[in-house]
C-alpha cells in the first residue's frame, strides 16, 4: 500500500510502469518482488523499501485488517489492539534481505507463536462485492474489431490501478479480472469489500474519475503504448503480453509486429473516447463516460 502510494506520487502506475508482488509464507517470511517496465526512470526500489516510514497508529492498520478479512472471508480477532500495533512496529524494524544474499531457513523448524491477531474461521463477516467494468462502445467494437486486444490492455491498466486505489481506501481484496465479449466488450474487476455501509456515492465516483484522469495526464497510457509497440517476445515473457491469455479472451493471435501496428496514440485516444466505466454494487449501478474525464 505504501510503496504503491510512493510510486504514484512519482507518477508511476501499475501495469504501464511496474509490477509489485507481495507474499507471505509459513514461518513469517515476507517476500516482495518488483519489476520495472518504465524506461529512463531511475527508481531505487531497495532504498524505498528500506526507508519506508509507516505510522501504524493511523487508520492504515484498520484498512489492512479489512483487506485481510475480505481476502480470507473470515473475521479477525485481536486480543489486544495495542499489541497488534506493537508487533507491527517490531516487524517493521527488521531489515530486508536481498534474496541473492539470503541463506537457508527450514520453515519446518519454526514454531508457531501466539500473536495478538488471528482468524476467527467460524465467524463469517458481511462482505459486499463491487464490480468495476470498462466497456467499449458497441459500434466501435463491431467496426474496429482489430482494436479489441488493445482495449483489453488499456482496460487492465485502468482497472488494476483503480482496484488498488479502492482497496487501499476502503479495505478490500481483488478477486479476479474477467474479459467478456458478448453483447458488449467489457473487462470486469470484482472486488470483495467488508461492509461498512459502502455505497456508490460521490467519494467513490470522484476517486474513479481522479484516477483515470491522473493515468492519462501523467502519461501512463502513452507509456503503455511504448511498451506494447517496442516489446519483443524473444527477450522473455516478463515484459510482454501473454499471447495465450490474449487469444483465450479475444481470439486474436498477436505477435510483436502486430502490437506495433495497433499500439499508437490515435488508437488509444479512439478507445478512451468510446469507453466508459461501470460501477456496480448490489442493485445499484453507475455509468461514467471517460470522454469528459480525459479532455
Amino acid at each position: 500500500m505504501q510503496i504503491n502510494r510512493i510510486l504514484r506520487d512519482k507518477k508511476m502506475y501499475l501495469y504501464s510502469d511496474y509490477n509489485l508482488i507481495g507474499k507471505t509464507y509459513h514461518g513469517g517470511l515476507i517476500y516482495i518482488e518488483y519489476s520495472q517496465y518504465a524506461k529512463n526512470c531511475h527508481i531505487n526500489i531497495k532504498k524505498i523499501i528500506s526507508n519506508l516510514k509507516i505510522d501504524f497508529k493511523t487508520n492504515i492498520t484498520d484498512i489492512g485488517i479489512s483487506q485481510l478479512i475480505a481476502e480470507k472471508e473470515s473475521l479477525i480477532w485481536a486480543n489486544n489492539y495495542d499489541g497488534v500495533i506493537a508487533e507491527l512496529n517490531k516487524l517493521h524494524k527488521e531489515s530486508w534481505i536481498d534474496i541473492d544474499n539470503f541463506g537457508i531457513i527450514n520453515a519446518k523448524e519454526i514454531r508457531r507463536k501466539s500473536y495478538p491477531l488471528f482468524l476467527a474461521e467460524d465467524k463469517v463477516p458481511k462482505i459486499q462485492k463491487l464490480s468495476i467494468s470498462m466497456l467499449l462502445n458497441e459500434e466501435l467494437a463491431k467496426d474496429q474489431q482489430i482494436l479489441i486486444p488493445l482495449f483489453r490492455q488499456v482496460g487492465y491498466l485502468i482497472l488494476t490501478n483503480l482496484e488498488y486505489s479502492i482497496c487501499d481506501t476502503y479495505g478490500g481484496f481483488g478477486i479476479d479480472i474477467i474479459f467478456k465479449e458478448e453483447k458488449s466488450v467489457k473487462l470486469t474487476d470484482n472486488i470483495r469489500l467488508v461492509s461498512k455501509d459502502l455505497s456508490i456515492d460521490d467519494s467513490l465516483i470522484t476517486l474513479t474519475e481522479d484516477l483515470v484522469s491522473s493515468l492519462v495526464n501523467d502519461g501512463a497510457a502513452k507509456r503503455l503504448i511504448n511498451n506494447l509497440s517496442s516489446m519483443l517476445y524473444k527477450n522473455g515473457p516478463d515484459n510482454t503480453v501473454n499471447f495465450e491469455h490474449n487469444y483465450e479472451d479475444t481470439l486474436f493471435f498477436i505477435g510483436s509486429k502486430g502490437w506495433k501496428s495497433i499500439a499508437n496514440q490515435n488508437n488509444i485516444n479512439l478507445l478512451l473516447d468510446n469507453s466508459s466505466i461501470e460501477l456496480k454494487l448490489g442493485n445499484k449501478t453507475k455509468d461514467i463516460s471517460l470522454l469528459p474525464i480525459i479532455k
